[in-house]
Parts: C-alpha cells; structure tokens; sequence
C-alpha cells in the first residue's frame, strides 16, 4: 500500500505515532492493529477516541486486557534491541490502513481521519479484535455507525484541527504563489 502521509489528517498523523509508542511500550516486534487501537483510547482530540469512549473502550479498561493478551501472544513480543529503531508493521495494521483509507474514499473523503481508521479496524478479520469487542460486549456494527456519524459531523476537536490545517496551507501555499509571482517579475531583488 502507497498511501501519501499528507491524506492523513494531522490527528491521525498523530495517532500513528502514539501507535508506534504503544508498540515500544509492549516492546512488540511489530506494530499491530491492538496497539493503534490502544492508542485510539489516549487520543482526547481524535474521533476514534469520541466513539470508543461512548462504548465504554476507555484506556483504563483496554490496557490491561492487550497487556495480557500480549503477555499470552508471545509470538507478537520480543525484546528490542536498544539500538535498533526500526519497527515493522504486522500485516495487521497494514491491511487496517488500507481499510481505513478505502472506508475514507468510499464515502468521498480524500484526508484520512481517526474515524476512518476506526472503521478500517472494525472491518478487519481479526481473531484479536473480537477478543477485545467481545470482552467489551460491543458490536462492530455498532462501532462502524458511530464512527461515520463522527466523521460527517463536521464540528469535531479532530475536523476543526482539520480544518485549521488546511486553512494554513492554503494560506502559506497562497504566500508562496506571490513570492513565485514577485520573483518572476523581480520584485523580490536584494539589490
């Protein structure tokens, strides 16, 4: 999967690297799609977090049941070696992103959010994430409803972050344009 880090939404961006982090923490071998849900529970500012908290999947809960669960799973765990940063991704979690960003298109959103990869884990066949469902007595139905419902809502911490993003692009990339347009009429000499 080639997917251009600029769809992704900043939270989202910062959603991958809480994942990433989560992973460190567990000191797994791989990133997996346990651990960005894990990180999804942190993230106050992130639609996944909006609809995993109205599910009662909060952090405090969460942790120690992918703690264990890891703990049992040792194939996914093994020491890091301290000088080594590189971490792979599980085929989990790269499927997941491919979800997230299909989800994301098909409802004719270009910019990837939490929600989509939300949704991209819940569309997931993973004996592991049923676990986790089933051990919060949820749906994933019922997750993937939620999740959408965040994402056409228009006034979430995670769209309005969103939108400010863009607003300063367009703004700087509008700046940029008549620096280009100075320089090629030589107003911006230093003469």
């Amino acid at each position: 999967m080639t997917t251009n880090m600029a769809r992704f939404s900043p939270v989202a961006r910062r959603l991958l690297s809480y994942t990433q982090e989560t992973a460190e923490e567990f000191q797994s071998e791989f990133i997996t799609s346990e651990h960005m849900l894990l990180a999804m529970t942190v993230q106050e500012d992130a639609d996944a977090f909006l609809v995993l908290d109205e599910f009662d999947i909060i952090e405090s809960k969460l942790r120690p049941f992918v703690k264990t669960f890891f703990a049992k799973n040792k194939p996914f765990v093994k020491p890091k070696h301290p000088l080594d940063p590189h971490m792979d991704l599980a085929d989990s979690i790269k499927e997941t992103l491919q979800l997230g960003v299909d989800s994301a298109t098909s409802q004719g959103f270009y910019i990837i959010g939490t929600g989509s990869l939300l949704i991209g884990i819940m569309r997931l066949d993973s004996e592991n994430i049923d676990a986790i469902l089933e051990h919060f007595n949820v749906q994933r139905k019922d997750i993937i409803k939620q999740a959408e419902y965040y994402m056409t809502k228009g006034d979430t911490l995670e769209q309005q972050a969103q939108k400010e993003y863009f607003d300063e692009l367009n703004r700087t990339q509008s700046l940029g344009c008549f620096d280009t347009i100075r320089n090629m009429i030589g107003l911006n000499d230093d003469r």
